[in-house]
């Protein structure tokens, strides 16, 4: 509820589900952890936790039950644990694993500024995903080439109406110039799902499925052109990249490429500068855009596959639903398959390809996608540094020949198997 916000200072914070607004007001308010009965660990607001290097756990059953106010509490975001009340000892030795994990970091900064090339020479690029202008400070500090994603939305979010062209002009110059001249790709407004509803016509039974996306924004062709005119501004950095998201046909990308077009000629008239040439790509998310992704190549000038959405809709698997989570993995051999399938069309036609996912801060799934021939990669702040260490030690030559035989597996447990047994680090 919002009057908890205010009382989240220094505590963990535990509820039934969080949206994303949530999440941010309550990092906001200064809440140091999550633990939710309900959700996965790819939901909207999980992911943005993730990048805020805060500590979560999703799916606690019966936490509310068992959890009260004032409680002492500690979570371990990698295990999973939780200790209500913990005796001294658990104190003790958490003190010591933050301790470890402090020295871990520092010792991880020591990449910040080495390439991101694998041991046999192939250069990887590794950007960030951004939610906020505040967030390319880390960025920046951790090494990244520039950003893979910028979430537009969380504007919106953050102030829980759609800004005006000058406020989004403002919010987007903040992050293209604090970047600059690395690359800055921005979202056009994803919204929908369970990312904020507020103005959609009406509550919908499975909003995944439902109106979001590129759907919403042409449709309320009014917000998607004020964010076109607002982006085409900042573009006179020549950093600046359109992503659109949920595509599932041809005809989307024309129409939005339409708009985009007198959008510039508006532009023109008011003598107004930007990037005649500003680089419009498009987001793999969906086994329609995979299974097209040659014709959509011909009208894109890069694609980013968000492997998250990919496999939701590949899988058949509500990302949300703690319920059907074990189910939703990106490593089974179908979604490897749709990223290989958009990757080679990519590169048949000369665009840049990228999986700005949480697949790609996965320890185990970075030397595959390097092996699928994906060669950039966008993934949170907090996870560029082991990203690079990943890179780094990994053989793409070994990489590709693991990726191979995992393509020809049937099962996501398989693929794992498989990258136990081979080390692409040899």
């Amino acid at each position: 509820k919002k009057e908890n916000y205010s009382r989240a200072k220094g505590k963990i914070v535990i509820a039934k589900s969080l949206t994303p607004s949530d999440a941010i007001s309550y990092r906001e308010a200064g809440a140091i952890g999550f633990v939710t009965e309900m959700g996965g660990l790819t939901s909207h607001a999980s992911i943005l936790i993730r990048n805020f290097g805060l500590p979560e756990i999703v799916g606690a059953k019966d936490i509310l039950e068992i959890a009260k106010e004032g409680d002492k509490v500690i979570i371990d975001g990698y295990t999973g644990e939780i200790y209500y009340n913990p005796s001294k000892s658990e104190v003790s030795r958490y003190v010591a694993k933050k301790k470890q994990e402090r020295r871990r970091r520092e010792l991880l900064g020591g990449f910040a500024n080495l390439p991101s090339v694998t041991r046999d020479g192939v250069e990887i690029p590794l950007f960030t995903n951004i939610n906020s202008p505040e967030e390319t400070v880390n960025a920046l500090m951790n090494g990244c080439e520039g950003s893979g994603l910028v979430r537009t939305e969380n504007l919106i979010i953050s102030k829980n109406y759609f800004p005006d062209e000058d406020e989004q002009f403002e919010w987007y110059e903040a992050i293209a110039h604090r970047l600059y001249p690395k690359p800055v790709p921005f979202r056009a407004f994803d919204i929908g799902s369970d990312k904020y509803a507020e103005g959609l016509p009406k509550r919908e039974d499975n909003p995944a499925l439902g109106f979001r996306g590129i759907r919403f924004l042409l449709e309320r062709e009014d917000i998607f052109r004020t964010q076109i005119r607002a982006l085409l501004r900042v573009s006179k950095h020549k950093n600046v990249k359109l992503m659109l998201p949920m595509i599932t046909s041809v005809w989307e990308l024309e129409k939005a490429r339409e708009i985009i077009e007198s959008c510039k000629e508006e532009l023109r008239r008011e003598n107004q500068l930007f990037d005649e040439r500003m680089p419009v790509g498009v987001m793999i998310e969906t086994p329609a855009a995979a299974m097209i992704a040659n014709r959509l190549a011909k009208k894109s000038d890069f694609f980013s596959l968000g492997t998250n959405d990919l496999t939701q809709y590949g899988l058949a698997v509500d990302r949300n639903n703690e319920m059907v989570s074990k189910y939703y993995d990106a490593l089974h051999p179908a979604i490897l398959k749709m990223v290989k399938l958009a990757g080679d069309a990519a590169r048949k036609r000369g665009i840049p390809v990228s999986v700005c996912g949480e697949i790609a801060s996965s320890i185990a799934a970075i030397p595959l996608l390097i092996g699928l021939g994906v060669k950039e990669l966008s993934v949170s702040s907090s996870a560029l540094l082991e990203s690079k260490k990943i890179i780094r030690s990994a053989s793409y030559e070994n990489a590709r020949r693991v990726a191979k035989k995992a393509l020809k597996l049937c099962s996501a447990q398989k693929v794992r198997e498989l990258l136990r047994e081979c080390d692409v680090f040899q």
